[in-house]
């Protein structure tokens, strides 16, 4: 009996050791490439982001107006670089697109 319990543990500590390290290089490459979007933008990121509705509009502008880039699903990741009024200017992971989405239909994860 303590032999499978020491076994469980050893086993516990082993996943947890790798779901640690995972997380660690999946933050590191999401650092390294906000700050090449940074660069290339001109603008700097402050926060990642994910969409709270569905059917969400991604637009050009920040307008409602403005031409529509495409349609969130609900759920998908964003990155936050600024705002324009009640516009949020993100970029979305997905398609590699920069553009706007009202402020209503995102929450961030890293608020500074």
């Amino acid at each position: 009996m303590s032999k499978k319990i020491v076994a469980l543990f050893l086993v516990m500590g082993v996943i947890l050791t790798f779901s640690q390290n995972t997380y660690a290089k999946d933050t590191m490459n999401n650092s390294k490439n906000n700050m090449v979007l940074t660069e290339s933008i001109g603008q700097e990121f402050i926060s990642d982001g994910y969409v709270y509705g569905d059917n969400v509009y991604f637009r050009e502008e920040p307008n409602s107006s403005s031409a529509i880039l495409g349609v969130f699903d609900k759920g998908e990741r964003v990155a936050y670089y600024g705002n324009d009024g009640a516009y949020q200017y993100i970029y979305r992971y997905k398609t590699g697109q920069f553009g706007y989405v009202h402020f209503r239909y995102l929450y961030f994860v890293n608020e500074y």
